[in-house]
Parts: C-alpha cells; sequence; structure tokens
C-alpha cells in the first residue's frame, strides 16, 4: 500500500472518530431534546388514543347454507326440496356487499327493529369449498349489534333470494350479547411507540446538530480551513479534590499545574522564540468571549521569565480588564512596585513591576467621560517609547470577533496571536474575525488552540479554567462595563 493510500486511511479514520465524537457531545448537549420530544408525542399519543377510543362490539352466527331445487315425480309434479350447497354459500358472500349496497337488508332491518338508521355494521364470510356461512355484527352497543345480528339472520333469505334463489339457513353456531369489546384499549403501547418516535426524532436532531458542527477541533483544522499556523495545544488542567484549600490558578508558575500544561508551554515558547526574531510586541485576541485569551497571554509572558526575557504584559482590554486578577494580584497595586506612569489625553498608562513574577505589567486607567476608542488611540505612542526596554511586550486584547477594540490596538502590534477555543466558536465566525484583523497592519503570527481535550470527549490536548470571559457574556458600554467605577470591579470579581 502506498504512502498516499496509508494517509487517506487515517485521515478518513480520524474524520470518523471525529464525527462520532460530535454525536456525543451532541448528545450530551441535545439529550435533554430527545426526552422532550419522547414524553410530547408519547404523551400526545396517549391523550388522542384515549379521547378517540371507541369500544366495539361483535356478535356472530354461523350457519350451513341450503338451497331449494325442483325435484320430478312419478306423477309428473315437481316437488321442491333443500340441500347443501357449496356454490350457494360462496355466491352469498360475494354478493353480500351488493345486497347491503341497494339496501334491501338494510331496510328490513331497520324496519325490524323500528329505528332511523342502521344502528351496526354487518359483514359476511365463508370456507371455501364448504356451505358454512358466517354473519357478523358490530357495533358500540354490544346489545344492539345482537339485535341486528338476529334480525339479519331472519330477513336475510329473503333479501338474498332475488340473487340466489330461496336459501334456508341452519345455525350450528348460536350467537350471544357480547361481554367486552374486540378492540382492546391500547393507551400504553400505543404510547411507548410515540415516545420511541420522539427519541428516533431526536436522534435526527443530534446527527443534524453532528454533522453541522464547523469548528476547529484539531491543529489540522487551522492549517485545512483557517490557512494558519498553530503554536500548539495546551493541555486539560483539572485539580484534585482536596478537603484543604489549595491554589487553583492556572498559571505556569503554579507547582500544582500538571506536568502536561507546563510542557505544552515549553514546547509552543520555543516554536515561539525562534521563529519571531524580527518581532516584539504582540497583541493576543480571539474571535468571542470565553475563549481563554487572557489566561494564555498571561502564561506566554510567564513562560518567558526563566529564560531571562525581560516581558511586559499590557491589559488592554478596557471592557473587562483581567490581567490583574489573573495573575492573582491585587488590584489596588500593594504587591506591585510602580516604575513607570505616562499620560496621554487623559488616559494614564502605568506600569508597576511584579517582583514575585519577574515581568511588568501595564494596567490601562481610562478617562471615563470617553469612549474605548479614544481611551486606547495613545497606547501606540506609548508602546513606542518603551518598546527597547523589553525582548517581548504582550497585549491582551478584546475579542476581535465582538468589538472593533482590537483592530485599533493592532497599531501598536508588530503581529497578533490568535487563541482559538476548541469545538466552540463556529468557524464562520473564526473566518469574519480573522478577516477583521487582517484588515489592519498586523499580520497573524500564528494560533494556540485552547480547551482541546482527550478521548471520546475531545479531540487532542488543551486546557479548561475560569479565567477571562463567560461564552456569551454581555460586552457592551453602559453601567454593567463602566470604566473605573467601584461597582465595575465588584461586579467582574464576582463573575470570576
Amino acid at each position: 500500500m502506498s504512502n498516499t493510500e496509508n494517509r487517506n486511511d487515517v485521515l478518513s479514520t480520524k474524520h470518523i472518530t471525529v464525527y462520532f465524537t460530535d454525536v456525543l457531545k451532541g448528545a450530551r448537549k441535545l439529550w435533554w431534546l430527545c426526552v422532550v420530544l419522547a414524553v410530547l408525542i408519547g404523551g400526545f399519543r396517549y391523550v388522542s388514543d384515549y379521547r378517540s377510543y371507541v369500544p366495539m362490539y361483535r356478535s356472530s352466527a354461523t350457519f350451513t347454507v341450503s338451497s331449494q331445487s325442483a325435484q320430478p315425480t312419478i306423477s309428473g309434479i315437481s316437488s321442491y326440496s333443500f340441500y347443501y350447497d357449496a356454490s350457494a354459500t360462496s355466491q352469498l358472500t360475494e354478493t353480500f356487499p351488493y345486497i347491503l349496497q341497494c339496501n334491501i337488508l338494510q331496510d328490513a332491518i331497520v324496519n325490524d327493529l323500528d329505528v332511523s338508521y342502521m344502528p351496526a355494521s354487518l359483514s359476511a364470510s365463508s370456507v371455501p369449498g364448504a356451505n358454512l356461512f358466517t354473519l357478523t355484527s358490530s357495533g358500540t352497543d354490544p346489545q344492539m349489534a345482537y339485535d341486528v345480528l338476529i334480525s339479519a339472520i331472519e330477513n336475510y333469505p329473503d333479501a338474498a333470494k332475488y340473487v340466489v334463489g330461496n336459501i334456508k339457513f341452519d345455525m350450528i353456531e348460536t350467537p350471544v350479547v357480547a361481554t367486552s369489546p374486540y378492540n382492546k384499549a391500547n393507551y400504553t403501547s400505543n404510547a411507548m411507540e410515540g415516545a420511541v418516535i420522539g427519541l428516533a426524532i431526536g436522534m435526527c436532531f443530534i446527527l443534524l446538530y453532528a454533522l453541522m458542527r464547523r469548528t476547529v477541533k484539531t491543529n489540522d483544522d487551522i492549517k485545512r480551513e483557517l490557512n494558519l499556523t498553530s503554536l500548539g495545544t495546551v493541555p486539560v488542567v483539572r485539580f484534585r479534590k482536596y478537603v484543604k484549600p489549595e491554589d487553583r490558578r492556572v498559571l505556569f508558575t503554579n507547582e500544582k499545574i500538571s506536568s502536561e500544561f507546563l510542557e505544552s508551554f515549553r514546547v509552543i515558547r520555543s516554536v515561539f522564540v525562534n521563529q519571531s526574531a524580527d518581532k516584539k510586541v504582540f497583541m493576543v485576541t480571539s474571535t468571542a468571549p470565553g475563549e481563554g485569551k487572557t489566561t494564555t497571554t498571561v502564561n506566554f509572558a510567564l513562560s518567558l521569565v526563566p529564560l531571562g526575557k525581560k516581558v511586559l504584559l499590557a491589559d488592554a482590554d478596557l471592557h473587562h480588564p483581567s490581567i490583574m486578577d489573573a495573575l492573582n494580584l491585587n488590584e489596588s497595586g500593594e504587591d506591585t512596585v510602580a516604575r513607570a506612569s505616562y499620560e496621554k489625553d487623559g488616559t494614564v498608562f502605568s506600569i508597576r513591576r511584579a517582583e514575585g513574577l519577574g515581568l511588568d505589567i501595564m494596567v490601562i486607567e481610562p478617562d471615563d467621560s470617553k469612549n474605548p476608542f479614544e481611551n486606547i488611540k495613545g497606547l501606540k505612542d506609548v508602546i513606542d517609547g518603551i518598546r527597547d526596554e523589553y525582548d517581548y511586550i504582550f497585549i491582551d486584547t478584546p475579542p476581535c470577533g465582538l468589538v472593533s477594540d482590537a483592530m485599533n490596538i493592532a497599531a501598536a502590534a508588530d503581529a497578533a496571536i490568535y487563541v482559538i477555543h476548541q469545538d466552540v466558536v463556529r468557524i464562520s465566525k473564526i473566518r469574519a474575525g480573522i478577516d477583521n484583523l487582517m484588515s489592519t497592519e498586523a499580520g497573524i503570527y500564528g494560533c494556540v488552540l485552547n480547551g482541546a481535550v482527550t478521548g471520546t470527549s475531545g479531540y487532542g490536548y488543551g486546557y479548561r479554567y475560569g479565567y477571562g470571559y463567560g461564552y456569551g457574556r454581555r460586552y457592551g458600554y453602559g453601567k454593567r462595563y463602566g470604566y473605573g467605577n467601584r461597582r465595575h470591579k465588584e461586579e467582574i470579581n464576582a463573575e470570576n
């Protein structure tokens, strides 16, 4: 087998695995829809059957059929007698619908019972090759069904003689009044059948969901769907459930973080350092809230400190500043040392030293009377003035697929690092965010696949954490995300 065929087999197996995983994700996400549809359709079938159910009763009688024929005598005078006739029986069965349609028998029964309409239905059957004839009456009233049958037995020979001649019935099975309906109510089984149909419809929605999930799941998707380079993937962080409180910060410096997490950032750091010789200022952004942009930015910076690099972290997300919180630093600056401060049109850019972490942090104190764009305009001048003091500067920005601030900040950066949370945002939205960013002078340096997990629940290694944005969180300019006020900070801390 050629290498191409081997590769195609691997890709085919991988695609099947990815699709199967999507089906499982869809089942975990839409299981409630299956339950709702099963309950609704099953319940509807139960109620519908209950309301529409009409008990039907049946009475029947079986006869032998004799037809009359003329027999010549010695005196020359014909005598008439009855004899068993199988052909007459079959003819009776075949002509029975015709007799009913002509109202011959119905009129006789209605007059006999003194009613205004036919209160039961009649049917006839015969045994092929025999003279056995069965007449059946069915109706909602067992007594009336019986009465109709008795009247039919008495009137049928007279009604049929115009078609088959004179006949005589010899009863061999006497009719009785039915004591129970022949159409038993079957609410439970019909409801169960409806529930199965509901589950099947729900599964169809799950399969459709899996087919339409166009999201980034692997590093190959980044190259194939977005035509971008992946800097690496970060493994999931899961803290053990100790009785005593522990440090649950998802930071490169946290000793309780898994070795896989640390190794992933070492790999990304190696790739980054080897390829970023001509670039120094990087903005880190994503398409939507909740993709781990801030934590990725922080760990990028922390992973470079052990190499002796001078690093500056700039928190340029004025809607939701979270660098200090992600680093577990006091926002009042008690655990940092002020180094420099720059003012541009009322906006203050303060640089503070976090000695315990070995890096500097830029905090922007906006002018509340201005909008975010006006507050961020001076960032490029500040960055240009201090860029020679650092080996790397990382700027944490708002999601570029949500607000335009990231595009305005791009003027201060040499390149952008794009964070993509695995299997969360649709590829079409990611492309739109990338297109917005590509319209600026800052090109995309590479992507980080974030939030990827292993096994049947994912497609590779990744991590999850509580920092950053909740997916779908409001991201506006009103009171909820005002600038510099105490209530704003309290709300952010409460949400984190």
